[in-house]
């Protein structure tokens, strides 16, 4: 959200009025199914989104994966 709100606020369109409260970080993930095949059109967007998220300045960890059997990683 800096990246938007950062512009914004150095224009003076936007005044930061609490600045020791912040937003709890939020997470994004990417779902498919754990086959051996992933379609180019699934990897392409997940690299696409994940490019797009870090030039926004969005931590990316690329190396959590879990089975159907395991929970989601938080």
């Amino acid at each position: 959200h800096r990246v938007i709100l950062d512009p914004l606020i150095a224009e003076g369109l936007l005044e930061h009025v609490l600045p020791d409260w912040h937003y709890a970080p939020h997470h994004v993930h990417a779902v498919y199914p754990s086959n051996r095949f992933i379609p180019l059109k699934v990897r392409r967007f997940v690299a696409g989104f994940a490019d797009h998220l870090a030039a926004m300045g969005a931590f990316i960890d690329d190396k959590k994966a879990c089975t159907s059997k395991e929970t989601a990683p938080a």
